[in-house]
């Protein structure tokens, strides 16, 4: 990772950040659903896993001084996946607006305030459903 902001940081630091972690953010990380034992160990297989672990850290616990670049939350999104965190790092960015959120896309296209699709798609997607219907009745009946 190469943030001006954030150094890179080895196991050894990553893991005193985590001893040392008392009060209010110690709390806040074990709300969002990073256990501080989870990330520790984490951080503790090499000096890779604990710079994401740090861009964690850096970004949820809003580190004085520090910008979030899109290394640095892919690096952490990372991480919450593996721990199974209820808050992704991007989520909190955009609850604290400090990053846009990631376009919506729905299942019928467009994006949110475009025009809907056509009812020419919407016809499709149920022909669709309805032939593969006939298609399964039809393998039944031959095979009886």
């Amino acid at each position: 990772m190469s943030n001006p902001t954030r150094p890179v940081a080895s196991t050894a630091v990553v893991q005193r950040r985590l001893r040392n972690l008392k009060g209010a953010k110690r709390r806040r990380l074990e709300d969002f659903g990073y256990p501080v034992e989870r990330l520790a160990e984490l951080a503790g297989r090499g000096d890779a896993e604990a710079d994401r672990v740090d861009a964690l850290l850096a970004i949820v616990l809003n580190r004085g001084g520090y910008t979030h670049d899109d290394g640095d939350v892919a690096a952490a999104e990372k991480i919450a996946r593996k721990v199974g965190a209820r808050m992704t790092p991007h989520a909190y960015l955009v609850a604290r607006h400090k990053t846009p959120p990631w376009p919506v896309f729905y299942y019928n296209g467009g994006r949110p305030g475009t025009k809907p699709m056509s009812w020419l798609g919407v016809a499709g997607v149920f022909g669709f459903v309805f032939g593969m219907i006939v298609l399964v009745a039809v393998i039944v009946v031959l095979v009886r």
